[in-house]
């Protein structure tokens, strides 16, 4: 009897767990979704943090800024801040600022 009632417990907490995680990721989406629909170039980082929250990464120099690198002011870019897409493996927002924290460029990458 005991050890059916650990497992009915054991249970319950991993379909909870299981559930949060997916309404949290599933509201950050909603958020991220609306708060990029807002950021336009010009902005500063402190509004789009505000709208967005912290970046999971920040890439110094632009290095890896492949979608970027053909726009004209990509010599502006000083930094590229990523916003991964909750479940899914390399979907994400990118937003380029210049060297005074300026928004140049928002971007979703999106697997077909």
């Amino acid at each position: 009897m005991m050890k059916s009632r650990r497992g009915l417990t054991a249970l319950i907490v991993l379909i909870f767990v299981t559930t949060q995680w997916i309404v949290l990721g599933i509201r950050r989406n909603k958020e991220l979704e609306s708060g990029f629909d807002k950021i336009v170039a010009g902005m500063s980082r402190e509004k789009v943090t505000a709208l967005i929250g912290s970046p999971s990464r920040v890439q110094r120099n632009c290095d890896e800024a492949i979608v970027f690198r053909a726009r004209p002011n990509f010599a502006q870019c000083s930094e590229e801040d990523v916003y991964p897409i909750s479940f899914t493996v390399s979907d994400h927002w990118e937003i380029y600022f210049d060297k005074q924290g300026r928004v140049l460029y928002i971007t979703a990458i999106l697997s077909p």
